[in-house]
């Protein structure tokens, strides 16, 4: 489990010009997790974060809290 900042996970999405739901439909998400990370941060699982990541077309260690 790595802890996902979700200030930087807004910022990533607002880079990329999408909306929330469509990251969420592209990287094959289930119900409300995108909206949790983003709204709270929290832990996720690294497939998670990966699927994420590429489809923001950026660094997992963009997306992660630090330490």
């Amino acid at each position: 489990m790595y802890v996902v900042d979700g200030n930087k996970l807004q910022t990533a999405i607002a880079k990329s010009e999408k909306l929330i739901s469509e990251v969420q439909r592209e990287a094959g998400l289930n119900g409300n997790t995108l909206y949790r990370l983003v709204n709270k941060g929290g832990n996720a699982r690294l497939s998670t974060i990966g699927k994420v990541a590429r489809v923001l077309k950026c660094d997992i260690a963009d997306l992660v809290e630090e330490g």
